[in-house]
């Protein structure tokens, strides 16, 4: 477990670039982000309040793995952490010499189908 405790709770390693960067759309002629200054006030205050809850990593809550069985079960145990818990069982896969592993994902296709989500920030 020496690769364990790099990524943040919705996957990202540590040093990788950022997920989704700000850019200029030439098309709109406005910024990826620009549905930010669209949003009400309160709303702004409740996402602020969502992301301060959520900072924190699973190795903030999961110290010292013994083994991956353990990360499977926090995982299962704390859907909030499930991603993370991914992403940490893939990295030890990632780094294991000693096992060749292969990954397969059942129904992968259903994780990238559009959101059933109505907002202005999915045109």
């Amino acid at each position: 477990m020496s690769h364990y405790g790099k990524y943040d709770i919705s996957g990202i390693k540590d040093g990788e670039p950022e997920p989704c960067p700000r850019v200029w759309d030439e098309k709109k002629l406005r910024w990826t982000d620009h549905w930010k200054q669209q949003l009400f006030d309160s709303e702004v205050q409740n996402m602020q309040a969502k992301y301060e809850t959520m900072n924190y990593r699973l190795s903030d809550k999961l110290r010292d793995p013994k083994t991956m069985i353990e990360i499977c079960d926090y995982g299962l145990e704390n859907p909030d952490l499930a991603t993370c818990c991914i992403a940490e069982l893939l990295e030890q896969c990632y780094q294991s010499d000693k096992y060749k592993t292969l990954i397969t994902v059942d129904n992968l296709n259903t994780w990238y189908q559009p959101s059933g989500f109505i907002s202005f920030r999915y045109e």
